[in-house]
């Protein structure tokens, strides 16, 4: 089970991000500059699957989102590396409220 503070990068199409994780009993919190991270998250024979969402906490023009909008929620799937984690997939993004 994932427990811990962990680095992030996650990658949209071309757009590259980075944040700060922590997990614990299947919770994930986190986030970087701008967006704040949250969501849930169970492993089972080694797969990762996650779903989290990113709200805007820094309103700075400068700090775009990768997701396309101030609050989104991701479906992730797939397994630490220990270099880096699960990709996600454009089709799994869902713009909205949180």
């Amino acid at each position: 089970m994932l427990r811990g503070f962990y680095k992030v990068r996650f990658q949209v199409d071309e757009a590259v991000g980075r944040s700060v994780m922590y997990a614990h009993a299947g919770s994930m919190l986190g986030g970087n500059s701008a967006f704040a991270h949250f969501g849930t998250f169970e492993e089972t024979d080694g797969e990762i699957v996650s779903e989290i969402t990113s709200q805007r906490h820094n309103h700075d023009p400068n700090y775009q989102s990768l997701l396309g909008a101030d609050i989104a929620m991701i479906n992730v799937r797939g397994q630490a590396d220990g270099v880096a984690g699960a990709g996600v997939n454009r089709d799994d993004v869902h713009a909205g409220r949180a």
